[in-house]
């Protein structure tokens, strides 16, 4: 249901403007990271590492604890997978 919903928010072009894109860092492991908020209570995070998407979902508190952590692949193996 998830992906559903985020498949039409591509579609019908809104998840541009709900989604936040994320690829301001340096890692050797993860490229890139988008998060897409799917309820009150969390989203879907989409990150590319070393070119393979990867779908997690997660609440908005664990995106910025990701986006201000010094080590994103450390906190990804902490606190996301």
């Amino acid at each position: 249901m998830k992906r559903l919903i985020l498949v039409l928010l591509l579609l019908t072009g809104m998840a541009s403007s709900y989604c936040e894109y994320y690829t301001a860092f340096y890692s050797s492991f993860i490229r890139s990271a988008t998060y897409c908020p799917l309820s009150d209570y969390g989203g879907e995070l989409i990150l590319d590492l070393n070119g393979r998407e990867y779908s997690y979902y997660i609440s908005y508190e664990t995106w910025l604890g990701f986006k201000d952590a010094p080590s994103k692949g450390s906190y990804y193996h902490r606190y996301i997978k």
